[in-house]
């Protein structure tokens, strides 16, 4: 059976089809999605340059050392044998330990394979014209300590926060620095470097 159609509802639906396909079009593009932002806290350093850039007229010289001379196995062994050091470490713009590289010097980090924990040392050498200058500006950057574990003519210097606690020993031309997320005393950082300034004549 042949349905007849009337064309005045032809006529409606074709103005239906019309006005949706104009609002269609005129309707606003649809944007792309947005990638949510993280709430987490970066934990590393971006790689921008370093915030704590060499200073012109300071001279950093070779220490003589690497990483197994400051602190010898036997060492690290005697303050935890959990603690092993990691070869893959390479030191972040902004950080004590690429300033130290950038001055020609070592740093170094050490792992506990069983729980996870790390510290780094760091270590430079200067002129002694240059070593007045860069402890006078490390010396504004940090507090004063006083400790039998860091003799004369060294001097100590921390610094603590919510990021771990930050150990500096500066004498006899050397800049020697430890720091670690834990760390929140001089004595958490000294204890690893109980033989390391035996070795800074």
């Amino acid at each position: 059976m042949v349905m007849s159609i009337n064309p005045k509802l032809a006529v409606c639906g074709l103005s239906v089809v019309i006005i949706s396909s104009f609002l269609t079009a005129c309707a606003a593009p649809e944007t792309e999605p947005v990638a949510p932002v993280s709430s987490k806290v970066a934990t590393t350093p971006t790689s921008q340059s370093t915030s704590l850039p060499v200073e012109e007229g300071i001279v950093g010289v070779n220490t003589g050392m690497d990483c197994s001379s400051l602190i010898s196995n036997e060492d690290l062994y005697n303050y935890n044998p959990s603690y092993s050091l990691d070869l893959s470490f390479s030191p972040q713009p902004g950080s004590l330990a690429k300033l130290a590289t950038d001055y020609k010097g070592i740093s170094c980090t050490y792992i506990n394979l069983s729980s996870g924990d790390s510290f780094t040392i760091s270590l430079a050498k200067f002129d002694s014209e240059s070593f007045d200058a860069f402890k006078q500006n490390r010396e504004a950057e940090s507090s004063q300590i006083s400790s039998d574990s860091i003799p004369s003519p060294f001097v100590g210097l921390f610094v603590s926060g919510s990021s771990g606690g930050t150990l500096e020993i500066l004498g006899n031309g050397y800049w020697l620095s430890a720091s670690a997320p834990w760390a929140q005393t001089p004595e958490d950082l000294l204890k690893p470097l109980s033989n390391a300034l035996t070795k800074l004549n």
